[in-house]
């Protein structure tokens, strides 16, 4: 009887072994498709962060456009000041006004913001001080940041408490003679922008000498849209810098090895003591008190050699 059961014992064993290696394969094939995950439990829940006074829900994107193109972006950016009151017009009127007849072609889309426009408007001089040092293509959606909200909602400013988590983002690169790819816009989305966008890149026609993409922020890389090589893309130093930038906004204290040197870079390009104020109080803000000190973390090492600390010394 002994034998049998050691036998059994065995047996349960090399089973639950196996059940292990499996899904760890699962789990390791998954990796590639986290955002999609995400993507696809906020596709029907449209509702912003429950801390505001009042829920603000996302709108749909109506009419048709092509996401492959720059075209949609340039015509309804709210970008400066002249544009800003026509556009939220506009866009209000057209989601809650009579349908749109078939003969306009215009889409109805979210007011977008340059990231430069709402830090430059932010209410704290800490965020206002940097606003120029912003990549100019980091542009934000209305759904991501509310700027533009209903009565008695709380417009979220950039590097608040409030803003979004940001999962992915809309790149648009052309290609040059030389076969490379130059970025020219990067848009931050909601989860329901993105969805949007992958349901619409799926079905767009390709545009000559543009390629557009969802590109996933946790994975580092392309998840809809245009291919694009994993390698090449990480290992891009106008990328790197981009993507360092926008997990500043984001409050992240955690960066890829090749995010740090363009991080770097870019803050001794910039007035140190200015910029490390700047990210000190998003990241310490959009912790939620799991941050209270960035003592330790990679964002500490980053902003210690951008001014000027060697690196044997850290």
């Amino acid at each position: 009887m002994d034998t049998l059961c050691d036998h059994n014992k065995e047996v349960y064993a090399e089973a639950n072994n196996e059940v292990d290696a499996e899904n760890t394969q699962e789990t390791e094939n998954q990796n590639g498709n986290q955002t999609e995950t995400e993507i696809e439990m906020n596709l029907h829940t449209h509702v912003q962060n429950p801390f505001l006074s009042a829920n603000f829900e996302e709108l749909d994107w109506s009419g048709e456009f092509n996401p492959r193109t720059l075209d949609w972006i340039e015509l309804d950016f709210v970008g400066n000041e002249s544009m800003g009151i026509a556009s939220a017009f506009n866009y209000l009127t057209g989601c809650c006004g009579k349908k749109k007849s078939k003969k306009q072609v215009k889409p109805i889309i979210p007011p977008l913001f340059t990231l430069r426009h709402l830090l430059n408007n932010a209410s704290s001089e800490r965020l206002r001080a940097p606003s120029a040092k912003f990549d100019p293509r980091i542009w934000v959606s209305n759904h991501f940041l509310p700027v533009i909200v209903g009565t008695f909602q709380t417009v979220v400013e950039a590097g608040s408490k409030l803003q979004r988590d940001l999962y992915g983002v809309l790149i648009h690169v052309k290609e040059t003679e030389a076969g490379e790819h130059e970025i020219v816009s990067v848009g931050c989305l909601s989860q329901h922008d993105a969805a949007e966008f992958r349901k619409r890149l799926a079905i767009a026609k390709p545009v000559n000498g543009i390629k557009a993409f969802i590109y996933d922020m946790q994975n580092r890389s392309g998840v809809a849209g245009a291919e694009m090589d994993r390698v090449k893309l990480r290992k891009n130093p106008d990328l790197c810098l981009l993507e360092a930038q926008l997990k500043a906004l984001n409050g992240d204290v955690s960066y890829h090895d090749d995010l740090m040197g363009p991080m770097i870079a870019w803050i001794k390009r910039s007035d140190h003591s200015v910029m490390s104020d700047a990210l000190r109080k998003i990241c310490l803000t959009r912790g939620d008190g799991k941050v209270k000190t960035l003592a330790g973390t990679d964002l500490d090492y980053i902003l210690a050699r951008a001014s000027g600390v060697p690196e044997d010394e850290l």
